[in-house]
């Protein structure tokens, strides 16, 4: 599933980053069997009333009626086209204005604890559905936890996590619709990727990526050539198959 980022954007600063390296990006070893990005399939499990962004399950207005999935909420699909993101750890953009913004609408961010465990699978699996439960799950095979929260008044309204499929990347994240350009979305992603820094990491990937400007304008991410079927390749196939 990758990395899940449901917050927009917003109006927030450019950062260092002019854009895109002139890398020259080449085939993929499976690129005949890649589904382009405007064949949309649907996936079965998460509303669109939750606007999902990235990750690998995105609103598809392209695609015909007949292919979309009734589901709580509208309609939902995922393209089996995502390309990786790849950021610079050591030259990360300033992250204050996100907290600051986050801390004025009176939203606090941790690192998740071992009593959360309950109430962090049932938030992420009740607002982002349950594909996106068992990934987070992973983080808390580590130790310390590899997931931060994001709280108002003790309720969850966010998460981020990474180190989940694999090393190095970061993912799933999520914020609930209705907290949405606050700043809890880039703070959450911030606090996950300073923590890779300081775990030693000069990259980290952010992978099957929807919301890719909102990467590129936050963090300075860009899209890794030959990415578009990644480590989920058997996911999308497994959906496309109906599992």
């Amino acid at each position: 599933m990758g990395a899940r980022q449901v917050e927009a954007a917003g109006e927030q600063p450019q950062g260092r980053f002019g854009g895109q390296p002139s890398l020259r990006p080449r085939p993929h070893l499976d690129a005949e069997r890649i589904t382009p990005p405007a064949r949309e399939a649907v996936l079965s499990g998460a509303g669109c009333h939750v606007q999902l962004q990235s990750g690998h399950f995105v609103e598809g207005p392209r695609a015909a009626a007949r292919s979309r999935l009734p589901v709580e909420g509208g309609f939902c699909y995922y393209s089996r086209a995502m390309p990786d993101m790849l950021v610079r750890l050591y030259d990360l953009p300033d992250a204050s204005p996100y907290y600051q913004r986050a801390a004025d609408a009176g939203v606090s961010f941790r690192r998740a604890d071992p009593w959360d465990y309950a109430r962090y699978r049932r938030f992420v699996e009740e607002t982002f559905g349950e594909l996106w439960a068992v990934e987070a799950d992973l983080a808390y095979r580590q130790s310390p936890i590899t997931a931060f929260v994001a709280e108002r008044e003790g309720r969850i309204v966010g998460f981020a996590a990474y180190e989940c499929t694999r090393r190095g990347f970061f993912g799933p994240t999520g914020v609930m619709a209705d907290e949405r350009r606050r700043g809890s979305g880039g703070a959450l992603l911030f606090r996950s990727l300073e923590s890779m820094r300081e775990m030693g990491y000069a990259y980290a990937i952010i992978g099957g990526v929807g919301p890719q400007r909102y990467y590129e304008k936050v963090c300075g991410a860009f899209v890794i050539p030959g990415s578009e079927v990644g480590i989920y390749g058997s996911l999308y196939q497994l959906r496309s198959q109906g599992g």
